[in-house]
């Protein structure tokens, strides 16, 4: 992920925060092959979110896969957050 900053909600000001989350509905097979995970960035006064997800086969690459959509959400909220 990259070391750029979060911009302030660009509806309330509010802060954000970034949540990443395995899908626990696969955790619980036995023979798991891939996980989906699913990253969100949501104001943390407001409530408003984006949401990205990611699957990643065999466990490889898992981080990388995850923040790269990090990055993604990243950019995309502090342009929104530029644009006022």
């Amino acid at each position: 992920m990259s070391d750029i900053g979060l911009k302030p909600c660009p509806f309330c000001g509010g802060y954000p925060e970034i949540v990443f989350q395995a899908n626990e509905n696969l955790l619980k097979r036995r023979h798991v092959d891939h996980m989906n995970y699913e990253v969100t960035l949501r104001c943390k006064k407001c409530g408003i979110s984006m949401k990205s997800w990611t699957t990643v086969f065999n466990g490889k690459l898992a981080d990388e896969a995850i923040l790269a959509k990090a990055d993604d959400l990243i950019h995309i909220w502090n342009r929104s957050a530029a644009n006022e």
